[in-house]
């Protein structure tokens, strides 16, 4: 009986384990594919990103928690009904992902807006404004909460 679990389990990660990977180490894209750019280094988890106004860009080492929202789509909430969801802007709500950037779990980015090198934005902040390298976000809307002291330049 051990046998035949070992051989069962063997197969089911054979089929499921491609199909498992890509659920949790990719991003789901709404919208044209070619808006985002995620370097192959950086680690994005299973985070939503819609690109209906706007480029993402995801540099290297940066990295996601999972469920994390990166949102260009905009509409006008001065229009109502059909016009309210087909009115909103083609491009200028463009997201960037600094190097080495750390957004957790559950988080939210509206664009436009850049987070900076190294920044980290905390689990459940909604992100409505850049956020400065070397600077800890939280909150909704997510604020400066400390500031990261950068490593030194001497190479100490």
């Amino acid at each position: 009986m051990s046998w035949f679990k070992s051989r069962v389990r063997s197969v089911v990660n054979r089929l499921f384990k491609p199909i498992i990977d890509l659920c949790l180490w990719s991003p789901t894209i709404h919208g044209d594919r070619r808006l985002v750019s995620i370097h192959p280094s950086a680690r994005v988890q299973n985070a939503l990103f819609n690109v209906g106004c706007g480029k993402i860009t995801v540099g290297e080492d940066a990295f996601f928690g999972y469920n994390v929202c990166l949102l260009t789509g905009s509409h006008d909430i001065h229009k109502f009904g059909k016009e309210r969801k087909r009115t909103k802007p083609q491009t200028g709500c463009d997201i960037v992902i600094g190097p080495g950037a750390w957004v957790a779990t559950n988080a939210i980015v509206l664009g436009p807006c850049v987070i900076g090198e190294h920044a980290v934005v905390a689990a459940g902040s909604v992100v409505t404004r850049d956020v400065p390298a070397y600077h800890v976000v939280a909150g909704n809307p997510a604020r400066t909460i400390r500031r990261i002291e950068p490593p030194s330049s001497s190479g100490t």
